[in-house]
């Protein structure tokens, strides 16, 4: 999966009804936002969208799909 980018294998976990749209919805926001705040820009991220950002993934994405 490492040669896979996030967002096709997104798209492909749900095309396979691995996760569903909702899910897909969340992660495909949060990957937005983790790729304009890890890359050099002026965009600032407050700690109360950190704290949203966590709640949401462990909320909605890790506890639902346990490995």
């Amino acid at each position: 999966f490492g040669e896979i980018p996030e967002g096709k294998l997104i798209e492909f976990l749900r095309a396979s009804s691995v996760i569903s749209n909702d899910v897909r919805k969340i992660l495909e926001e949060k990957l937005g936002i983790r790729n304009s705040s890890a890359h050099p820009s002026a965009i600032a991220i407050k700690r109360s969208k950190v704290i949203e950002f966590v709640d949401d993934m462990v909320e909605n994405v890790i506890l639902k799909y346990k490995i």
